[in-house]
């Protein structure tokens, strides 16, 4: 028998002092069963006692069970003074062993101590693989639904399970009725903060990854039959404002988002090798048509209307038949044709040379249909609050939906920045960037530039490196443009490298450990699920 507690919340190993008090603990037993108690709770029981910061979940490997928790965290900020928000330092295993038992014909947990060596070898392998994956960029809150953006939160919704990445591993949590607030969400991306010294004014940028198609870069490409696309990600920019209400000691909080999204072009193709390989498309235009309705359906969904930006170049022979595949469906499908909006912009033509003004050139021509989609704000007006929807997204896609996607979309949430500041009555053009368009001061030399401006650049570079290191195994190679506006070209030759390493000989296997973290090697899977403890 378990039993397991949450514990104070560490920092490099040390404790990080948050003061709750702990009410209840869980049990797992070993004959099967899942069960709450209060903490107070007189009855002796004989345990091994498990502290940490948050339960990730169990998952099945070489079939064997463990249990996974956190150990040690980061902190990385405060959201409305009280929400912490975590991210993961490292993870650890407790192996237990779902197996039947033949006599009452129920599963139970139990050990399995009959592994051969190459079993074990197998098995160590993947567990510090899964370690690993945990270590780029995994987040958690035990008060805030990360997964939610915050106009999500505000239609009273309590997960996201498309960015929920332990979802299936606390699938026997949920059966056991365990309390929601042990059922902690774990999204992969980023969570990056920055305090602007503007009347206590916060900016965050929160990075949500989707794992219904979230594997390596070669390993998953284009869309599933389901219409989940590769390195699908919702990226939301936060402003939050502390307004303390009169003489009153209590305070009100201003909240103004704006989401951004991107994904691989919504088709079903598959193409494997780093240098030029051959283009895997399905060809039953039935399949690729359902296909495109499920993605863009959910989108419409999700957000109301999109603006479908693609930065493919024409000169690449696969990139100009995805194009054409794309624009085709955009074009002649009826049924979604008034929700969608496109834009072609060949990125590497239009910024040959380093050549970064058209993109500015560009968002200016969209910037009436970006603004039409609003900003999503809550706003304290007396004792009333005002509330706007944002209703409508851009959707941004390069190859890879990295480097170029990641340049893109950073100046599209700088032009959202500068009205996300308006909307909490404070002009940043007028007062912190001398009356210069936001886009052009961008492009000035870092050096030069507004202090806020710097580390919105630096967060979203931050950010990219995430998403890049999660779906490519390297950085993002436009880490320097998104910081300075100026290019790199050995980093951006050296990530080449990299990449070309990371999935002719790591890709594989790290897809392999994915899988078993999505809930997809459970045991008898495809004939029954695990019955109810």
């Amino acid at each position: 028998m378990y039993y397991f507690q949450k514990s104070q919340l560490k920092l490099n190993s040390e404790i990080y002092q948050k003061c709750e008090k702990i009410f209840q603990q869980i049990l797992i037993k070993i004959k099967g069963k899942i069960t709450q108690r209060q903490r107070n709770d007189q009855e002796q029981i004989k345990a091994k006692v498990l502290q940490a910061s948050g339960i990730v979940g169990i998952v099945y490997i070489e079939n064997q069970s463990f249990l996974v928790y956190v150990e040690n965290v980061f902190a990385k900020c405060i959201i409305k003074d009280y929400h912490d928000v975590y991210e993961v330092a490292n993870i650890n295993y407790e192996p237990i062993m779902v197996l039947k038992n033949e006599v009452n014909n129920k599963y139970e947990f139990k050990y399995n101590r009959e592994l051969t060596f190459q079993q074990k070898e197998i098995l160590t392998d993947k567990k510090n693989q899964i370690a690993k994956i945990f270590q780029t960029g995994f987040y958690f809150s035990l008060s805030y639904p990360l997964t939610l953006s915050k106009q999500k939160i505000n239609m009273n919704k309590d997960c996201d399970q498309q960015f929920c990445w332990n979802y299936e591993m606390l699938s026997e949590f949920r059966k056991s009725g365990i309390h929601q607030s042990w059922l902690v969400q774990y999204i992969q991306g980023y969570v990056g903060h920055f305090d602007t010294k503007i009347n206590n004014i916060q900016f965050y940028l929160i990075s949500r990854r989707a794992w219904n198609r979230g594997g390596t870069r070669y390993n998953h490409r284009g869309a599933d039959d389901q219409g989940h696309t590769s390195n699908y990600v919702e990226t939301e920019q936060l402003l939050i404002q502390k307004e303390k209400l009169g003489n009153n000691t209590y305070y009100n909080f201003n909240t103004v988002s704006y989401v951004q999204i991107r994904g691989s072009i919504p088709l079903v193709w598959s193409q494997k090798g780093y240098t030029k390989s051959e283009l895997f498309y399905e060809q039953n235009q039935n399949i690729q048509k359902n296909t495109f309705n499920l993605h863009f359906g959910q989108l419409i969904k999700d957000y109301q209307k999109v603006l479908c930006l693609n930065l493919l170049q024409m000169q690449n022979e696969s990139e100009y038949f995805l194009t054409k595949e794309y624009e085709n469906h955009i074009k002649n499908n009826k049924d979604l044709k008034q929700y969608l909006n496109y834009q072609y912009f060949d990125f590497h033509d239009q910024c040959k040379g380093n050549n970064y003004k058209s993109i500015d050139k560009l968002l200016y021509t969209l910037q009436p249909t970006i603004k039409g989609f609003n900003l999503y704000y809550e706003k304290y007006e007396g004792e009333s609050t005002q509330i706007q929807l944002q209703q409508g997204v851009v959707r941004t896609n390069c190859l890879d939906c990295l480097d170029r996607t990641n340049v893109i979309m950073m100046k599209i949430g700088a032009l959202a920045l500068s009205d996300m500041f308006l909307v909490l009555n404070y002009n940043l053009k007028e007062k912190q960037l001398s009356g210069i368009n936001i886009l052009e001061h961008l492009d000035i030399n870092s050096n030069l530039q507004n202090t806020i401006l710097i580390n919105f650049k630096h967060q979203w570079a931050d950010m990219g490196d995430n998403i890049s290191q999660q779906y490519a195994g390297t950085g993002a190679s436009t880490t320097q443009i998104t910081k300075t506006g100026q290019a790199g070209m050995f980093e951006k030759s050296f990530k080449g490298i990299q990449r070309f390493y990371k999935q002719n000989f790591e890709d594989d296997f790290k897809q392999e450990c994915y899988k078993i973290i999505w809930g997809r090697n459970k045991p008898d899977q495809a004939d029954q699920e695990l019955e109810e403890f």
